[in-house]
């Protein structure tokens, strides 16, 4: 890919420019490659699109300013000699009336759209040396303010300037209006307005910073950048705006100045000084930046992130869909009754986003979006969590859910806003089959820093009608997510190489601290974690746990018996850094996966990636054996995908055999939900299988589906039980390979007579021969027809009478030197002679006076 030094993006459109002197359009239906003409060779370093006209200008290292069409791709030349050096920026007014341009001649220029004629030189009377500069360096960078009144400049004189840009220059009116002086330091290379009060700009401090127009003050002075800032740009649609650097970073930041994320577009290679990142422009259509660099160009998502969903299984009016702030609902009961495809164990389509209508059912204030959405154990009640645009912060409320779909049938709770802003939340799931029972109350727990950043937890409980903070307690340290559960997770996951996630018990009436049941150290950032059921393991009930972070998950146990009994004889009110239950804890294992999401269905871990849906089984073990023994976990694939998709929840189906029939719900982050069905009497064979429970694993891969057996199958094959593994399958060529590997040749043979393939027969032959089953492999030699294989077994042997019935057949094949051999062998020198007749005379004469001297 050539250097892409300028980007601009229109509707369903996106332009570049290149160092080769090419501009690249690509639209949505296709792409369109127009090479500048004239002169070759010259790089481009800027663009500007028409506000109305599909005409898109560039600025070229030839100094001329060229005009291409890009609805019928033709280009010309609209401004020779623009400036007398590079052109390194080139700005159109909103309504199209002037072109303008700037270059390392430290001018500014402003040409008319209807002539192409110069309309004024924007110059700095202050400036001595050069009557028509604007800057005392390399003019780098414009911007034009969404009024059109206010041109901006920056330099590497380090200033930034701001000029009238609607000013005629008859008019007496000067040209100039301000300057920031020492804006950077070293220089000032880009500019951009964030709208019509905020100027952001960054420079070769590596910084980015954001300027008060009217005052002209520095608002933040933003770090990030290892770099020099190569180009910014304010996304309209969304509220955000990005700055890359020559450290191949684009950073999102919020207009508070936060920083929303980065990605990394190109590893830097300092030896040979490449890989920098030149141009970045906004997709107005859509919530996404394109960025031009060293090797083409990248598209940057700006609303990353899971699509916010709740699902409650089984209860048809408590399932929400929300997806870039706005709230859907579906009825996901009804659609998996109706689906007969789903029924029958196979992937089926549950809508597509863009066939609903958002609905009022949450009411979200302007400028905020939803962020999570999170539905309690009973389905009663959903935290919903806001941001507003630019805000670091999340608001919390709480809402009663309403038993039919009405609009506004949430009724608001609990709010929590202002200082206890909410950093994360979580529900507790108390210990019954995941679910709350009886009169257990509702509980949840949010988290956010105090003024020394360090973490306050708030367990909120609902006693009446309404939810009240029932416990506080500040920690030792920083915390920025907690995970729900019959504990809570409470991660530090302040570093992309480290993080610590610890488990508390939740806190009893009247108690001032909370036990700390495990504390894990690990070297990745701590993304979810996934509880199972209950399980009881000779009389002891397991629950699996899974902690998914960006690489892989681990898997671990855990027996509330154990907790419970330490948390007992703990002192009543143990720090918050003391482990109390280390013994109730094994590890059992990881996965490692490029996850996007995971839940457990029973003890198999359903997983989504960014290319399928997969499930591995964790058999729990009792916590009074021996440490298990790690073995090969093995995911099975679900379904594949196009894209990434997200588990947003479980249901169960009865399917028209009677069985209950898990059914994992994914959806992906703007298109549509996915019902996949998990066969449990797949996952029940496989928990056999790794408990060495051949039988039990045999006689669950009977009861699969047909589709299922296979798998099952191959299973029992890498688990080296050949047997069971040829008992199950259907296929005869699997069932031929097993009974090969079994030496089971008159099996093998059976086999072969049914399939009737003289490949297959060879195969068999060859294999029989091999183990020297002779019976056999004297038989499938002849049904393959192996005449060379007969010969050489036959000669092995010293049979005289397979070698004498075997000579006619050589000579009709026409294998007239296994026939000489044969007969020779046999003592027919008469027929060994006539076979030699085909071989030159000398050959004849030479057996002739070897085997008849006395003729």
């Amino acid at each position: 890919m050539a250097r892409v030094k300028a980007v601009v993006c229109g509707q369903q459109i996106i332009i570049t420019a290149a160092y080769d002197g090419t501009i690249t359009i690509q639209e949505q239906k296709g792409s369109h490659s127009l090479a500048v003409s004239a002169p070759p060779n010259s790089p481009i370093r800027c663009l500007a699109l028409h506000p109305t006209k599909t005409i898109v200008y560039a600025g070229c290292d030839d100094f001329n300013v060229y005009s291409i069409n890009y609805s019928t791709y033709t280009s010309s030349k609209v401004i020779s000699a623009a400036h007398a050096d590079y052109i390194r920026d080139i700005k159109v007014h909103p309504d199209g009336s002037f072109l303008y341009t700037c270059s390392d001649d430290r001018t500014i220029r402003r040409w008319s759209l209807s002539t192409f004629q110069l309309d004024a030189v924007y110059r700095d009377p202050n400036l001595k040396g050069d009557e028509n500069a604007a800057h005392a360096h390399y003019v780098m960078k414009l911007a034009i303010d969404p009024s059109g009144n206010t041109l901006v400049s920056a330099s590497l004189d380090q200033t930034i300037k701001m000029w009238d840009a609607r000013a005629s220059k008859s008019s007496g009116i000067p040209l100039k209006k301000c300057t920031i002086e020492h804006a950077h330091d070293v220089g000032a290379d880009a500019v951009a307005f964030l709208d019509g009060t905020t100027l952001l700009s960054g420079g070769d401090d590596n910084l980015v910073k954001m300027w008060n127009v009217r005052t002209r003050q520095c608002i933040y002075s933003l770090s990030g950048h290892s770099k020099a800032i190569t180009a910014l740009t304010a996304h309209p649609r969304v509220g955000l705006f990005v700055s890359v650097a020559e450290d191949g970073q684009a950073i999102v930041w919020d207009k508070e100045g936060h920083e929303v994320f980065r990605q990394t577009i190109l590893m830097r290679d300092d030896r040979e000084n490449k890989d920098k990142v030149w141009a970045v422009a906004p997709v107005p259509d859509k919530a996404a930046v394109v960025v031009g660099h060293d090797r083409g160009t990248t598209t940057v998502k700006l609303q990353k992130g899971r699509p916010v969903a709740v699902f409650n299984g089984g209860r048809a009016t408590k399932d929400v869909y929300i997806v870039a702030g706005d709230v859907h609902r579906f009825q996901a009961r009804r659609a998996i009754t109706e689906s007969t495809a789903v029924l029958q164990g196979k992937v089926t389509e549950l809508f597509a986003v863009s066939e609903l209508e958002a609905e009022d059912l949450v009411h979200i204030e302007s400028g905020h979006v939803v962020t999570a959405l999170h539905a309690s154990p009973d389905g009663k009640h959903t935290a919903v969590l806001t941001r507003g645009r630019g805000d670091s912060a999340q608001t919390l409320s709480v809402h009663t859910v309403a038993k039919t779909w009405t609009r506004r049938d949430f009724k608001t709770e609990t709010s929590v806003t202002g200082t206890l802003s909410v950093g994360a939340f979580t529900w507790e799931v108390p210990n019954k089959d995941g679910r709350t029972a009886g009169p257990v109350p509702q509980r949840f727990g949010t988290v956010h820093a105090d003024s020394r950043g360090l973490a306050v937890l708030d367990v909120y409980t609902m006693p009446g009608k309404e939810f009240d903070r029932a416990f506080q307690i500040s920690m030792p340290y920083a915390a920025n997510a907690l995970f729900g559960g019959p504990l809570m997770g409470v991660a530090n996951n302040q570093t992309s190489e480290t993080s610590v996630l610890n488990f508390y018990a939740w806190p009893e009436e009247g108690a001032r601290g909370m036990p700390l049941l495990n504390q894990i150290a690990l070297d990745s950032p701590i993304k979810d974690v996934a509880w199972s059921r209950v399980f009881s393991v000779d009389g002891h009930d397991v629950q699996l746990v899974a902690i998914r972070m960006a690489e892989r998950i681990m898997v671990i146990q855990f027996c509330p018996e154990i907790a419970q009994a330490a948390i007992a004889q703990a002192p009543k009110n143990t720090s918050a850094t003391d482990v109390v239950c280390g013994d109730a804890w094994r590890f059992l294992g990881v996965v490692n996966e490029k996850s996007k999401s995971a839940l457990w269905v029973e003890s198999a871990l359903v997983t989504t990636t960014a290319s399928g849906v997969y499930s591995t089984v964790w058999p729990a073990v009792s916590p009074a054996c021996a440490a298990p023994q790690p073995m090969a976990r093995q995911s099975h694939l679900l379904c594949l995908t196009q894209k990434p998709v997200y588990s947003i929840g479980a249901t169960t189906a009865e399917d028209p055999s009677g069985t209950d029939l898990p059914i994992v719900l994914c959806a992906d982050q703007d298109k549509a939900v996915r019902l996949v069905p998990v066969p449990m009497a797949f996952v029940e064979m496989r928990v056999a299988l790794a408990r060495g429970d051949f039988d039990a694993a045999l006689a669950k891969g009977k009861a699969l589906r047909d589709a299922d057996r296979e798998q099952a199958s191959v299973l029992l094959e890498g688990a080296k039980r050949l047997r069971e593994a040829l008992d199950l399958t259907a296929s005869k060529e699997r069932k031929l390979d097993l009974a090969l590997k079994l030496e089971d040749f008159p099996l093998a043979a059976e086999i072969a007579a049914v399939l009737d393939d003289p490949a297959v027969w060879q195969q068999v032959g060859d294999e029989a021969l091999r183990w020297g089953d002779l019976a056999v492999a004297l038989d499938a030699l002849e049904k393959a027809k192996d005449l060379n294989s007969l010969f050489l077994v036959y000669a092995a042997l010293d049979d005289a009478e397979g070698m004498q019935a075997l000579i006619p057949r050589l000579e009709e094949a026409g294998l007239h030197n296994l026939e000489f051999y044969a007969s020779y062998l046999t003592g027919d020198y008469e027929a060994a002679r006539t076979a030699l007749e085909s071989e030159p005379t000398a050959v004849v004469q030479l057996f002739d006076r070897a085997y008849k001297p006395q003729e």
